[in-house]
């Protein structure tokens, strides 16, 4: 099997870190980045799932992203309901990186 490429957006560097040792254990490619300036990246890596926080991203920036890939959204409650659109795959925080983990592997399958 390939090894897929994930790309995870997140301000907070300690759950950027966490993501990056679980999903290398599960054989993940992972990218992280902590503000949109990455948008450039994502066509370039081809990732075949995009972890973004709610509170990194705004929807401007979702208007930019290639509809084809899978999205997981992750924030509190209050933050996931207050965008415009009804968000299908999200993840509450605070996260466990195997929730994470068993997600990804959910979707991408």
């Amino acid at each position: 099997m390939e090894t897929a490429n994930v790309i995870y957006i997140e301000k907070e560097r300690f759950l950027r870190e966490l993501m990056e040792k679980a999903l290398a254990e599960a054989d993940y490619r992972l990218y992280t980045y902590s503000d949109m300036d990455c948008l450039h990246f994502i066509a370039d890596l081809a990732p075949k799932i995009l972890i973004l926080d709610v509170a990194t991203v705004n929807e401007d920036f979702l208007k930019n992203i290639d509809a084809e890939i899978p999205v997981i959204f992750t924030g509190t409650p209050e933050q996931l309901n207050n965008f415009s659109f009804e968000i299908k795959n999200r993840l509450e925080k605070p996260l466990g990186p195997f929730d994470l983990v068993a997600y990804i592997s959910k979707i991408i399958s």
